[in-house]
């Protein structure tokens, strides 16, 4: 069987995360997605069902976000597994890079982000990991627009049972 894997360890034990094939630990605090996908009826089944419910922190919220993804003309981003987007978040912009460690049905992955007072991306505000992974890659006059996305995305908060209390999102 091919593909990610991930554990959570009971407490008092470290959680360790690897990718398969792959017998490096990922880092304990990157993002690791978990994606649905499925018919609506199903996923609000998912939603609505009693350990969901059980665990959830709230009801839940859906959000309208809207995101720009840029790359070069060569696509020399993409060709290193990054992926570079600012997002529109009601009146807030963020931008956010992102390298893609492992794919599939779940995904670990590193992810920079940074907060712009408008929707032109700034690589100059970017924290220190990102700007070092961009350097010489990439210059701001090269970014160009490559597509946009509308999404409407219901995200509800479930707590994890682990020793560091960590919250995660099922969205």
């Amino acid at each position: 069987m091919g593909g990610p894997v991930a554990e959570i360890a009971p407490p008092g034990a470290k959680a360790m995360t690897t990718a398969a094939g792959n017998d490096s630990p990922i880092d304990p605090d990157a993002e690791i997605e978990l994606k649905l996908s499925g018919q609506p009826e199903a996923l609000e089944s998912i939603f609505a069902s009693p350990t969901i419910c059980d665990k959830s922190t709230g009801r839940g919220v859906t959000r309208r976000l809207e995101n720009v993804y840029y790359d070069t003309h060569d696509q020399r981003l993409r060709a290193r597994g990054l992926a570079f987007r600012v997002r529109r978040h009601g009146r807030r912009y963020v931008q956010t890079l992102k390298s893609n460690d492992t794919e599939g049905l779940v995904s670990y992955r590193g992810e920079w982000e940074a907060p712009l007072p408008s929707s032109e991306p700034d690589l100059a505000v970017l924290p220190v990991g990102a700007l070092e992974i961009l350097q010489g890659l990439v210059t701001p006059e090269e970014l160009e627009t490559q597509f946009t996305t509308r999404v409407k995305r219901r995200v509800r908060r479930i707590r994890l049972i682990d020793q560091k209390g960590r919250e995660s999102l099922i969205e």
